[in-house]
């Protein structure tokens, strides 16, 4: 007989509300243009120079992620970190830009290449994130060097970080790409960084082991591209900056491929033979679908009970 086991997250974390510093004054500088080596792991992209993508924020390529990092009159938010390894050249990267303190680190999710650097940060440093991903790296294990009351804020469904030019709000519509993503919208600027939800023009990744789900991951972009009205950018995961336009269509695209397996799976139905008939409008045609069968099969994973697919 085989035997299922399940590993259990790690869920109890301790908040701890610590004041903030005084207000800092704000230091800008151009962004740097000269290449830094980066100690990120083999086969992922260095860290590459600072771009602006509106006033007072910009895009931090490489090292494992996009990273956003944005200048407010207190300190510095990062988006993402990237990996544990990255974290020494992205610094040099802000510090390039301002000698601002880095106060708050924000997570999209909890993947390491996003996240890892939380075994690096300094123990002063906010992080941000929903439960379910603070949950996953409290249970990783990333926040042991950050004490036994780490410096931590959790949301569920929406929360609004600081006020007037610089708020931020990080949102959830419940599991997707993870079990804990977060939508992060920088008002002023009018822009959205989506992380893995809209990683690329490519076929999404539902992880369906971190409590991702593919029905989800549609219902979140779909959402979020009705709901939301203050964007005009946004920061992929991984791939280039996109306009509003370009998530939107997106969110349509995984939509697309929800209905398809809705209506064409069933029982006894083989999905090598359906997931490879799939049509791609031509709307779609310039996306990277390297990965699509396994996206469909998330999808389906998502949809219906193990003993009604055949593997």
């Amino acid at each position: 007989m085989r035997s299922s086991v399940r590993l259990l997250a790690v869920a109890a974390v301790c908040l701890v509300a610590v004041a903030a510093a005084g207000a800092v004054a704000l230091r800008l500088r151009a962004p740097a243009t000269t290449p830094v080596s980066s100690a990120a792991r083999p086969g992922v992209p260095p860290v590459g120079p600072a771009t602006a993508v509106a006033e007072r924020l910009y895009l931090v390529p490489g090292g494992g992620c996009n990273t956003a990092v944005f200048i407010t009159a207190t300190g510095v938010v990062v988006v993402d970190p990237k990996y544990a390894t990255a974290w020494p050249d992205l610094t040099a990267r802000i510090r390039a830009l301002t000698d601002t303190p880095i106060t708050h680190v924000i997570l999209t999710h909890a993947h390491p290449d996003h996240a890892g650097a939380l075994e690096v940060l300094p123990p002063e440093v906010e992080v941000v994130g929903h439960l379910n991903a603070i949950n996953r790296v409290t249970g990783y294990g990333w926040l042991k060097s950050r004490g036994a009351t780490p410096n931590v804020r959790v949301f569920a469904d929406r929360i609004t970080l600081f006020a007037g030019a610089d708020t931020i709000s990080l949102i959830s519509h419940g599991p997707a790409h993870t079990d804990g993503d977060a939508l992060v919208v920088f008002h002023a600027a009018r822009v959205l960084h989506a992380g893995d939800l809209f990683p690329d023009t490519v076929a999404p990744i539902a992880n369906i082991e971190g409590g991702g789900n593919g029905v989800g991951l549609a219902h979140t972009l779909t959402t979020a591209a009705s709901a939301i009205h203050d964007v005009d950018t946004v920061i992929t995961g991984h791939g280039p900056v996109q306009t509003w336009a370009d998530f939107r269509t997106f969110a349509g695209f995984v939509q697309m491929l929800v209905d398809y397996v809705r209506a064409e799976m069933g029982f006894r139905k083989d999905k090598n033979v359906v997931f490879r008939a799939i049509p791609i409008p031509p709307q779609y045609a310039g996306y990277h679908l390297d990965r699509l069968f396994n996206t469909l099969d998330e999808i389906d994973r998502s949809i219906r009970p193990r003993w009604q697919r055949i593997f």
